[in-house]
């Protein structure tokens, strides 16, 4: 039986990696990639669990080749912990002033963060930069009833709260402490205490 000819399509894998080659060889850099999903119902943030991945990455990038490091990213955002320790993980092998973020579109929030620390912010036409809407990630926040992962924390959405509260409960304690009460049912108390520590919103 004759065998079909190999298609001479380019994988969409290896179409990436082509792509990947050209803005290396244009920019005279090093690129690592990190991408994460906004799609509805497979949607994720970033996560301090990429920071080793990454470290393996920039690790394996022969070390004369690691002066000019590029990161080309795209999120919507995610933990707020994770800007400081990716930036400067990207500035201790990076030569100074070589560290730059591409931006093809998307980089909001935290995201935007990790884009301020860079030396060079690069962006198409559609980029878009966003506000900086931290979210607390911890191993004490609320869980998803039915998948059981943990439901990230909006700084500003605790602190608008209680900028409400204190609002509506001038002169009225036993409102803002029941107010309160109905907050700590669904955050717990602990990661309200992580939100304080970054907003200082008490």
């Amino acid at each position: 039986m004759p065998q079909k000819p190999k298609s001479t399509r380019a994988t969409p894998r290896a179409k990436r990696i082509e792509l990947i080659r050209k803005i290396e060889e244009t920019r005279k850099s090093r690129v690592i990639c990190y991408i994460t999903s906004d799609r509805v119902g497979a949607g994720a943030g970033i996560s301090g669990d990429i920071i080793p991945i990454i470290h393996e990455h920039i690790l394996s990038i022969k070390e004369k080749d690691r002066q000019k490091l590029d990161l080309f990213i795209y999120s919507r955002g995610g933990d707020a912990s994770v800007p400081w320790p990716l930036v400067s993980m990207f500035r201790e092998y990076a030569e100074a002033g070589s560290f730059s973020v591409l931006i093809p579109f998307r980089a909001h929030s935290a995201v935007t963060v990790i884009a301020l620390g860079a030396d060079e912010i690069v962006m198409t036409k559609k980029g878009e930069l966003g506000p900086i809407d931290i979210t607390m990630n911890t191993p004490h926040n609320p869980t998803h009833p039915k998948t059981g992962e943990n439901l990230p924390v909006s700084v500003e959405d605790v602190a608008s709260y209680f900028k409400f509260l204190g609002k509506i409960g001038i002169g009225r304690a036993n409102e803002i402490l029941k107010g309160l009460e109905l907050l700590s049912n669904k955050v717990p108390p602990l990661v309200l205490g992580a939100c304080r520590l970054t907003l200082h919103i008490l």
